[in-house]
């Protein structure tokens, strides 16, 4: 919401359903993301507006024993010359609510007008859109295929000190294998940050690191194979940290641990540090699709023991040193479930809406699923309507505003949201979503006065001060002087920001016309007149 709308904003407005309409309907044009199938969390309030993300959001469904886990931004915008600029982020971090600890990485490159004669040092980072955007409709791939050519005409990324190189490194897509990096190959030092390991993983650091070795790790994830390959090395976060240090912060925040994947190599070639997504386990290397960003330090600027004094300090380590086994393994049923979702997931052939009536239903087709298997899925727009999953399974007497893509499964106590690709959802479905939202004449006054406000946050509070009126009044509320405030706004934005009359424009073409009137519509074509004039 804040990145579409270019504005900080208050985490309470997106609650407001014409705020979140207005964030979605600026933003989902310019915006992809790309998740992992079943990475989708069930939201606690759900609105029917979500379903205008559809166009937004895609699935990487890669194959059935990897992930698509790897977490990056890549950001194209412009300065007030005209000047282009691609900004990459690298992180370890989803975009969740998570408190654990992770770690991110950001530079920024100034598309030019000439390529490098010599091997581009960008192409991994064009092969990592090439491989995703295979996922997106027609209209994202045609912006990403740009997008790939503008990050090939950055020249370089401004690095900031003590860093003097970088290499890009995709894990798990084509031409690139884990199992080939040189994060494998022979050092003198060797620390790793990883909340998930595997013991063929660990097995491979203890023959590339000839000397020191240290990991900070999970307590759970702590095996006799890491204990024995980082002798006296082993780190996890201390107890009172994880756990928020009372009963009373338990209850209010979930408890937080190391998320963040790091590896800092010393050796004589110098010293390189590793972020990214790849987790040291077998499905990071083998299996998954990653990210990391190799970073090399300045000489003498960066050494293995000052980076360890500075994660792991004399006074106030939130770190402690462990030597045993946590024998309280956690969350296998979870991890069941999780298994079961996935296998659901895969199942999943194809979705139809039919037209029932006045209402509409909703046949899903899923292949044949191991019996054990307890499954139930249901539209994210009536998530208390689960049905049992069958082969052919019809989900019944849906409104036009509630056919979404958008699904949830259900395997015991574990929800996910996913996508599936739905036929025949009725053409005018976004505009009867809008519909819903701006439901009468003071409504549509209401969003245009939103709209033409200096501040979208500050124009939100008054949005919802309309709304919570309307509710206490039964829908009965009326603006004050509605036609007079639009009228000034309108005279102002053709001397300030004339183009936000296209955004009314946008809205109107939504709209019926009792809710759009005459005398409005000849208002604004007056105005549209005027702001040519202006120009």
């Amino acid at each position: 919401m804040s990145l579409g709308l270019l504005e900080s904003m208050d985490s309470n407005l997106k609650d407001v359903p014409m705020f979140l309409l207005e964030g979605i309907r600026k933003s989902s044009d310019k915006i992809a993301i790309f998740c992992n199938p079943g990475g989708i969390k069930l939201p606690q309030k759900i609105q029917s507006v979500y379903s205008l993300l559809e166009n937004s959001v895609f699935e990487v469904k890669a194959n059935e024993i990897s992930n698509f886990h790897p977490k990056m931004w890549f950001i194209k915008y412009s300065d007030d010359d005209g000047n282009a600029y691609i900004k990459i982020i690298v992180l370890s971090r989803n975009l969740t609510f998570d408190r654990s600890w992770d770690v991110s990485f950001a530079f920024t490159g100034r598309v030019g007008r000439h390529r490098s004669r010599t091997k581009n040092e960008n192409i991994p980072l064009r092969d990592m859109l090439e491989y995703v955007k295979v996922y997106a409709n027609k209209e994202k791939k045609d912006k990403i295929s740009e997008f790939q050519e503008n990050i090939l005409d950055v020249k370089e990324f401004e690095l900031e000190s003590p860093f003097e190189s970088y290499e890009f490194m995709p894990i798990g897509i084509p031409g690139y294998k884990g199992k080939d990096l040189d994060l494998f190959n022979t050092h003198n030092e060797l620390l790793v940050v990883s909340p998930f390991l595997s013991d063929d993983i660990i097995e491979k650091f203890e023959q590339s690191a000839r000397n020191t070795r240290k990991i900070i790790t999970r307590r759970s994830s702590i095996t006799n194979k890491t204990l024995d390959v980082f002798n006296n090395g082993v780190y996890a976060m201390k107890d009172i940290i994880v756990d928020g240090g009372d009963e009373e912060s338990i209850e209010q925040w979930q408890k937080q641990d190391i998320h963040g994947k790091l590896y800092f190599e010393g050796g004589y070639d110098g010293n390189f540090l590793y972020l990214g997504s790849a987790n040291a386990s077998h499905n990071a290397f083998y299996n998954n699709v990653e990210f990391l960003i190799k970073l090399k330090f300045k000489p003498r600027t960066m050494s293995y023991q000052k980076f360890i004094g500075d994660l792991l300090p004399e006074e106030d380590n939130p770190f402690e040193l462990v030597t045993n086994i946590d024998l309280n393994k956690k969350e296998e049923e979870e991890e069941l479930y999780l298994k079961q979702i996935k296998e659901i997931i895969w199942a999943i052939k194809e979705a139809r809406v039919i037209s029932n009536g006045t209402n509409y239903d909703i046949q899903v087709n899923f292949k044949k699923l191991n019996p054990d298997i307890r499954g139930k899925i249901a539209p994210l727009m009536r998530k208390n309507t689960y049905k049992e999953i069958e082969n052919l399974t019809t989900l019944e007497k849906l409104t036009i505003t509630q056919l979404s893509e958008f699904y949830v499964i259900k395997v015991g106590d574990k929800e996910v949201v996913v996508k599936i690709k739905t036929k025949d959802i009725p053409k005018d479905r976004d505009d009867k979503i809008y519909q819903s939202i701006i439901k009468n004449k003071d409504d549509f006054y209401a969003y245009i006065s939103f709209l033409l406000g200096d501040s979208y946050t500050e124009s939100a509070y008054e949005l919802r001060e309309y709304m919570e009126s309307r509710r206490l009044l039964d829908g009965n509320s009326k603006l004050n002087n509605n036609a007079v405030i639009i009228y000034e706004k309108m005279l102002q934005i053709i001397i300030d920001n004339p183009n936000k009359l296209k955004d009314i424009e946008a809205v109107m073409k939504r709209l019926d016309k009792d809710i759009v009137s005459e005398n409005f519509k000849k208002m604004y074509n007056t105005f549209i007149l005027a702001a040519k004039k202006v120009k």
